[in-house]
């Protein structure tokens, strides 16, 4: 859709952002929309191997402070194969690399808080985003179950942050750790 803008009384016309400026057998000037190549899905990763309910709001607290947070990922364009599918997962959600591949998606059955979690059977070329989108639709979240191990719901950040005030002040008292 094209976006009108007033300015100093006089009305423009403005085309999308992802349009093309051709001429019609008129003379006229016609904007043809293109379809975007990236698209986005909504994932939520899990840290239990065994989960089999929708985090509670104090469990999504602990998500999002280990880094395990719903996220907006953006693949490249709506082909997505598995191996990318995968790549592009792992460089969202670092953690999930240690998991080597072996993840789960999941989605959400019915209402209500603590909702069950069914199983998205993986295809034998593993999961892509056409595959997702047939299966799922764009609007679903989607939740990453790891398969190897359990995910560690530690901060990265802090651990870090710890670790640096130990080697950096090592007399000093520290919170969270036996620093002398």
């Amino acid at each position: 859709s094209a976006c009108i803008i007033n300015v100093w009384g006089y009305r423009e016309i403005l085309p999308p952002s992802n349009s093309i400026k051709t001429q019609s057998s008129q003379g006229k000037a016609v904007f043809m929309i293109q379809p975007k190549e990236s698209c986005t899905h909504d994932f939520c990763l899990l840290s239990n191997t065994e989960q089999d309910k929708t985090p509670s709001q104090e469990s999504l607290v602990a998500l999002k402070e280990a880094e395990l947070e719903r996220k907006r990922v953006v693949f490249p364009n709506k082909s997505v194969n598995s191996e990318h599918m995968k790549h592009v997962l792992e460089s969202e959600y670092k953690k999930l690399k240690s998991q080597d591949g072996a993840f789960e998606l999941m989605r959400a059955e019915s209402g209500g808080t603590s909702r069950p979690l069914k199983l998205i059977l993986m295809p034998s070329d593993g999961y892509s985003i056409p595959y997702i989108r047939d299966l799922v639709g764009s609007n679903t979240l989607l939740y990453i179950r790891p398969m190897k191990s359990c995910l560690s719901l530690d901060n990265h950040h802090s651990l870090l942050l710890i670790r640096n005030l130990k080697h950096t002040a090592p007399n000093a008292a520290c919170p969270f750790l036996s620093c002398s």
